[in-house]
């Protein structure tokens, strides 16, 4: 068992009919929460973009994957539990507008009885942006500003803002959170990190790390938050392994460093037959937390 580290399951690119489920299982064995993935839509073409989070540049999915609405999900899962917590790896925020945002996650934490966790980036794919014509190149600006706006309608308040991008005067939204929404914040850029160290309560890295490739991170995140005045606060670190580093020396290791959660696909962990299936997949799940999450 690892107590320092809460797990979370990863039902990134599954059919959606197994997420309901899954949530429900991921509960019942202990785990933390529940992430979920985030883009708009796929391309059945090259695209220019280069994904960032390898060394190749090339996207690691099929077509096929699945791509739900990232709060429509979030919602039903939560309607079938009662305590695991859900996020996103990650939420591409600057293709959004904020009051759209701010509606569907606080409508999300509402349903669930606070139980959301905002963990979102600032994305890398120009080709979505173009799409949906939001402007790619300012897009670390706009998320900044964003941020605030959110702060300000999850009080249920009535606020104004005159900003850069955004600007209005004397509006309040309903609902508005049942608590304060944890902001997590992901990228491995040194804005990334910045944002991450002084404004939000976390961090979330999208590659797979071993304990040597996290030690320049942790420590750049260290110097922000002080910089920042933060470094006495609570601060939760996210990421994911690869495949064969979970074990209980790893997991030891990256806990020494820092990292209070791990997202997991068991079923890549501990594959079997009918991994294809639901029933696989939650056989995996029963393994993972056998190994990992039981005294």
């Amino acid at each position: 068992m690892s107590p320092r580290l809460r797990f979370w399951n990863s039902v990134i690119h599954l059919p959606v009919t197994e997420m309901l489920p899954l949530a429900k299982h991921a509960e019942d064995l202990g785990f933390e929460g529940v992430m979920s993935p985030d883009h708009l839509v796929w391309w059945g073409e090259e695209i220019t973009s280069k994904y960032p989070f390898n060394a190749s540049g090339d996207v690691w999915w099929p077509e096929e994957a699945h791509w739900p609405d990232p709060w429509v999900s979030a919602a039903a899962m939560a309607a079938v539990t009662s305590r695991v917590r859900f996020g996103h790896h990650v939420y591409v925020l600057p293709l959004r507008d904020p009051i759209n945002v701010a509606k569907a996650v606080a409508t999300t934490a509402a349903v669930a009885g606070g139980r959301v966790v905002f963990a979102f980036g600032v994305g890398w794919m120009r080709e979505e942006f173009d799409l949906v014509g939001q402007q790619f190149a300012r897009r670390g600006r706009r998320t900044d500003e964003m941020l605030d706006v959110l702060k300000k309608l999850w009080t249920g308040e009535r606020v104004s803002h005159h900003g850069e991008f955004y600007n209005f005067t004397n509006i309040s939204m309903r609902p508005f959170p049942p608590e304060s929404i944890p902001l997590i914040a992901g990228g491995h850029s040194e804005s990334a990190l910045r944002r991450a160290a002084s404004r939000c309560d976390g961090w979330l890295g999208a590659s797979r790390f071993t304990p040597d490739g996290l030690i320049s991170i942790v420590d750049r995140l260290k110097e922000y938050r002080a910089d920042a005045g933060r470094e006495g606060m609570p601060f939760d670190i996210l990421i994911s392994l690869g495949k064969r580093d979970h074990n209980p020396d790893t997991l030891s290791k990256v806990a020494d460093l820092g990292v209070t959660g791990l997202m997991v696909a068991p079923w890549t962990i501990f594959p079997n037959d009918r991994i294809d299936s639901l029933v696989g997949k939650m056989t995996a799940m029963d393994d993972f937390a056998k190994a990992f999450m039981t005294p």
